[in-house]
C-alpha cells in the first residue's frame, strides 16, 4: 500500500468504491503466472494499462506504506512472469504485490511457508470499476483453474476486502 491508495481506502474513494475478485478457497499453485498473464491480456485488451504502477505490499503484515514504482507495459508482463521466480529468492515467506493504474487493482501473494511443494500457495485480488466486465474476468479465472462450478473466485466490496485483511 502505498500514499495514494492507503488515503482512497480510508475514505472509500477510487476503485475502493467498486467490487474486487478474490479466491475465497485455495487453487493450483501452479498456475498463478498463467491468471497473472491472463489479467495482464485483459487489461491490455480493454486499454487499462495507463500509468501503470508497482508496490510490494507490507501493509497487510505491519502497516507499512511503501512507495510506488512506475513499471511500463512490457515491463509489466515481463514482472507478472517471473513474479514466482521473485518470491522464491526473498527472506520473506509471504510477500505481496500491487500492481495498479487508475483503472484496475490487482493483487497476488505467494506464500512459501516450508518450501514443500504442499505449502506453497498463491492468490489473486482483482478490482476494476465495471461489475460486468469483472463477472467476465470472475468466471474465465474459474475456467482456467478447472473450477466448473465457479466456487473458488468470490466478489466483495474492494474497501470491505482491505479492511478484512489489513484490520481496519
Amino acid at each position: 500500500m502505498n500514499n495514494l491508495l492507503n488515503q482512497q481506502w480510508k475514505k472509500n474513494e477510487g476503485l475502493f468504491r467498486a467490487n474486487i475478485i478474490d479466491a475465497a478457497m485455495e487453487y493450483p499453485y501452479d498456475l498463478q503466472t498463467d491468471l497473472l498473464v491472463y489479467l495482464y491480456n485483459f487489461l491490455e485488451e480493454h486499454d487499462f494499462l495507463d500509468e501503470i504502477f508497482y508496490i510490494e505490499d507490507w501493509h497487510e503484515h505491519d502497516g507499512f506504506i511503501t512507495e510506488e514504482k512506475a513499471i511500463s507495459k512490457s515491463g509489466l508482463l515481463e514482472h507478472l512472469n517471473t513474479a514466482e521466480q521473485r518470491f522464491l529468492k526473498m527472506d520473506w515467506h509471504h510477500v505481496s504485490e500491487i500492481i495498479y493504474s487508475s483503472n484496475f487493482i490487482l493483487r497476488y501473494s505467494y506464500d512459501f511457508d516450508s518450501g514443500d511443494e504442499e505449502d506453497k500457495y498463491a492468490n489473486i485480488q482483482f478490482s476494476i470499476y465495471d461489475n460486468d466486465l469483472l463477472e467476465k474476468v470472475r468466471r474465465h479465472l474459474s475456467y482456467l483453474i478447472g473450477d466448473a462450478n465457479n466456487e473458488v473466485f468470490t466478489i466483495t466490496g474492494t474497501k470491505n476486502f482491505f479492511d478484512k485483511i489489513y484490520g481496519g
